[in-house]
């Protein structure tokens, strides 16, 4: 019996600290899923930031649910400020044309009376709350042409919306909004001067008309804001049309005043073979342009200007299809009113690479290369180790390591 009583003793006395040991595992375990649960909570601060709508026709919610009021639809492109998120929603500032209303007579002198005032989407009762403003608060507005009952007001800065982050893409941080936003106003602008300047030329005669002028302002749109796809379309069907008048008004120019075509008859049926021949004639021209350049460098078998000749004949062409069809002098002559002033020593680039975007080198005093130079005008070889001044027109440098200029003159 008494050693029944030591073997009970002795498990007692083996299961005792065990248990304690379980024990204190589960109120780690315990401890540890606490701590897990504290870091989920605590959450780390939405940074605000600009964002474009990638789908057409997206939803703007009054609260973040499938199911709240839409305020109105955005289109592809659109740019939002976001500010916040919730759940499978981000918040949103409202859009800058955004309005809201109160009833008046909560409104005295521009102040609110009264707490609590609701701000509705449209001048009803029945339309939804999207913000409230208390006594005190100035607002800025107007009495709505809709309904004269009602004040129609800028929102205040408490108001946001809701749209599903399925269709925002962020593109930039909360500052890019403004910065864009200013750009478009720019673009918006001078869109329409290039629209009012082209009408306003196309009354005039046509000897007036600077049709370079007119494209000039186009081309500069598409070159100088390629973020806003909607005004570059805008801009090219504007050009399109003003190219069209300008091509009926010279056509009725060389109507009125062609010596050798004396019946309006005459005058179509020639129409069409006049337009076949002048394109003969440019094509000839341009043959005979390209003949006298290898003409005046076959001699010579260092120069390389013949070979950038069908390159500046590119150039070339695509000028013209903006500019009329004007002769090749006049683009070398645009080129030269813009063209920069390079100083330094030229020398051979006898390189073998492919796509190079020049055959000689513009080297600076110090022996550092400046640019890659090529001309067509300038025979290049005559002024190799020489320092010289020399005006020169921007050209593709294919990702070389230096700028690449084609040589308008040289001294």
């Amino acid at each position: 019996m008494r050693n029944r009583s030591l073997r009970i003793l002795a498990s007692l006395a083996f299961y005792l600290p065990l248990t304690s040991s379980l024990q204190g595992a589960l109120d780690t375990q315990t401890n540890t899923q606490s701590n897990l649960q504290m870091q989920k909570q605590a959450k780390l601060p939405f940074s605000p930031f600009t964002g474009k709508v990638t789908k057409n026709k997206v939803r703007i919610r009054l609260s973040p649910q499938l199911d709240s009021s839409i305020v109105k639809e955005l289109s592809q492109g659109d740019l939002v400020l976001v500010n916040g998120e919730e759940e499978d929603f981000y918040a949103i500032k409202p859009p800058e044309n955004t309005k809201g209303y109160i009833f008046r007579t909560f409104v005295l002198d521009g102040v609110i009376e009264g707490n609590r005032v609701n701000v509705r989407l449209d001048p009803s009762t029945e339309s939804p709350v999207i913000a409230q403003l208390t006594s005190g608060d100035k607002v800025t507005g107007k009495v709505s042409p809709l309904n004269n009952k009602w004040y129609e007001i800028k929102l205040p800065e408490t108001a946001q919306f809701f749209v599903s982050r399925d269709y925002i893409q962020k593109v930039g941080d909360a500052n890019l909004m403004a910065t864009l936003q200013r750009k478009q106003v720019e673009v918006n602008s001078r869109l329409e001067k290039a629209y009012l300047d082209g009408k306003e030329a196309l009354k005039g005669p046509f000897p007036d008309i600077s049709y370079s002028l007119i494209s000039n302002q186009y081309d500069s749109i598409i070159r100088d804001f390629p973020e806003f796809e909607e005004q570059k379309a805008r801009a090219k069907e504007l050009f399109a049309g003003f190219k069209d008048e300008y091509l009926k008004k010279k056509i009725e120019y060389l109507e009125s005043h062609s010596d050798s075509i004396r019946h309006a008859e005459d005058l179509k049926k020639e129409k069409s073979h006049l337009e076949v021949k002048l394109k003969e004639q440019e094509k000839r021209l341009q043959e005979l342009q390209q003949k006298v350049t290898y003409d005046a460098f076959s001699n010579n078998s260092s120069s390389t200007i013949p070979l950038w000749v069908p390159v500046e004949q590119g150039y070339y062409a695509a000028w013209a299809e903006r500019n009329g069809h004007g002769p090749m002098s006049s683009f070398y002559r645009e080129e030269l009113d813009r063209a920069i002033e390079l100083k330094g020593t030229i020398e051979p680039y006898t390189r073998n690479v492919k796509n190079k975007p020049g055959d000689y080198l513009l080297v600076s005093s110090n022996g550092r290369p400046i640019a890659f130079l090529y001309s067509t005008l300038v025979n290049l070889q005559d002024y190799v180790g020489t320092e010289v001044s020399i005006k020169a027109a921007s050209r593709p440098n294919f990702d070389f390591a230096f700028p690449a200029y084609f040589v308008l003159g040289a001294q």
